[in-house]
């Protein structure tokens, strides 16, 4: 894609104006529609699509619960930037009992980049009409056995969606979220 370096820093179309970042806007507003008050969980939390989904559900007036594998990320995610909780999963026992306390409501959007039993623990958390971002699963990429969902009925409870993100198959709404994005990056 061409970038134009009189609207933002070239650096930026490496990130948050890059595919990362439009991957991040597309996938949450396409799929996850959030609204004001709504939590979000965001798997791989601390990556680089997951910052940046973070950052921009706290600008639509969500609560944001990251999830990342070290204390330095946790800590990375509440301090500098601004998510609500964070949940170190290679410290925490017990995933699903973890999120329903971040969570106590129920999650209303999950941003997935992982998969496999982070997913699952999310599917034991949801809200009623509850929306699942399926845009990466790095944890089944080396897997030799994919990680078996036996809890996916509880979308049907739920009343809640599923769907699968691929940036490619949005090239056509790319103007209009990197005009969005460079809105946001040049405020702040």
């Amino acid at each position: 894609l061409k970038v134009d370096a009189s609207k933002a820093p070239l650096s930026t179309y490496l990130g948050v104006l890059g595919m990362t970042g439009l991957t991040a806007y597309l996938g949450l507003t396409e799929i996850g529609k959030p609204k004001k008050g709504e939590t979000i969980v965001v798997s791989g939390a601390a990556g680089a699509v997951g910052t940046i989904v973070g950052q921009i559900a706290k600008l639509f007036g969500c609560r944001v619960i990251g999830i990342a594998g070290t204390e330095e990320k946790v800590t990375m995610l509440k301090s500098s930037l601004g998510f609500d909780e964070a949940i170190n999963y290679n410290t925490t026992k017990d995933m699903v009992a973890a999120i329903k306390e971040a969570a106590p409501n129920g999650v209303d959007i999950y941003f997935d980049n992982v998969g496999g039993e982070i997913l699952s623990a999310c599917l034991d958390n949801l809200a009623q009409n509850s929306r699942i971002v399926l845009c990466g699963s790095i944890s089944e990429y080396i897997s030799v056995e994919p990680y078996g969902l036996t809890n996916y009925t509880n979308l049907r409870k739920t009343n809640s969606t599923m769907q699968g993100f691929f940036i490619y198959n949005h090239m056509d709404d790319l103007d209009e979220a990197e005009k969005k994005l460079k809105n946001w990056v040049s405020s702040g």
